[in-house]
């Protein structure tokens, strides 16, 4: 017998249930393609029931050696792909190759010249050199549009947070709601989980009521580093035969 939540789609039963970047979940299929740099040509494509993009890189660069008979010189590709088994293909195969993945924006080294890669529509993207690790030379660009949606998500994220603790705290003074000082604990650690992104920007404190078992106030301080903070995120690029300057990347 199938689970009372079990869902089968009669229409298309194929496609799987995926998370979108912006209308949550919904009844899918993965969509890829292969863009050629320059003229910005789409020359392949492939349509997957697999959420997870890592395994498409392989098949995806093997059919565009297959029906071009040749092999790019180099491959770009974001975060989503990246994977130690679809790196050792690329290096096998004698690709160049530039991982993208989201990161903090890393400490700017007092010596290092100002650098710009340059996208193949000619855009400038700021960005340094960071410190060699193992061997692998890393870069990091600055994305201002990715930090204009971070800070979006993070300020939005910061007010529920405060919301909820404030509402927290006004139901202490209520009849009928929490007030138990080891509840009101349990329930602001719960808050502080829930929110982890931004409540580690924050002092909490619960108080105790003298000589009683409730809660007196909840009080939620910004710590004053984070008074001003914006979560800075950027792509930390790891090129494999390619150097610093002025770069073109077939974005």
């Amino acid at each position: 017998m199938p689970k009372d939540q079990a869902q089968c789609n009669f229409t298309d039963p194929e496609s799987r249930i995926m998370k979108t970047s912006q209308h949550g979940f919904q009844q899918a299929y993965n969509a890829l393609t292969v863009v050629e740099s320059e003229l910005q040509l789409i020359v392949e494509t492939c349509v997957t029931n697999e959420a997870v993009d890592q395994k498409q890189l392989l098949p995806m660069a093997s059919a565009v050696k297959e029906t071009y008979s040749q092999q790019p010189d180099k491959v770009l590709a974001d975060a989503g792909y990246c994977s130690e088994a679809n790196l050792a293909y690329l290096n096998e195969q004698d690709l160049d190759w530039i991982c993208v993945q989201r990161t903090k924006t890393p400490p700017v080294p007092k010596d290092a010249l100002d650098q710009v890669f340059k996208t193949a529509s000619d855009f400038g993207v700021p960005a340094w050199e960071l410190p060699d690790e193992g061997g692998e030379r890393r870069v990091y660009l600055h994305s201002e549009a990715r930090q204009a949606v971070s800070d979006q998500i993070v300020g939005a994220k910061r007010a529920k947070f405060e919301e909820a603790i404030a509402h927290l705290n006004a139901g202490l003074a209520l009849p009928r709601r929490l007030k138990n000082f080891d509840k009101v604990q349990i329930r602001v650690g719960r808050l502080i989980e829930k929110y982890k992104q931004v409540a580690y920007q924050y002092d909490v404190k619960v108080t105790r009521k003298a000589s009683s078992t409730h809660a007196e106030e909840i009080r939620l301080k910004q710590r004053p580093a984070y008074e001003a903070c914006t979560e800075a995120l950027g792509g930390c690029a790891r090129p494999t035969g390619a150097s610093t300057g002025s770069e073109s990347l077939p974005m």
